[in-house]
């Protein structure tokens, strides 16, 4: 039997949706347009979806990051890292 403190660790829902996944309704309340709402729906669903899959927001930036810049990363290259050094 979990204490009721011990659910503190867990995520926050409304329904049945990540409570996270409900901020770009907030850019919907900034702005109103049929544009600003079909995007905060869309992220919203987005977002269950990589929710549903096991990612979240902390592990797919990484993993987005790394495909967007690649393999090679520029603390290894020595030779450009000597060119900006200043001494």
């Amino acid at each position: 039997m979990n204490p009721p403190w011990a659910w503190t660790a867990k995520t926050a829902r409304l329904l049945v949706i990540d409570a996270r996944a409900v901020f770009p309704l907030g850019l919907w309340l900034l702005h109103w347009a049929w544009w600003t709402l079909g995007l905060a729906l869309f992220s919203i669903v987005a977002l269950a979806l990589l929710e549903r899959a096991g990612l979240s927001l902390r592990v797919l930036w990484p993993l987005a990051r790394a495909k967007m810049i690649g393999a090679e990363r520029e603390v290894t290259n020595t030779s450009r890292f000597r060119e900006r050094c200043r001494f």
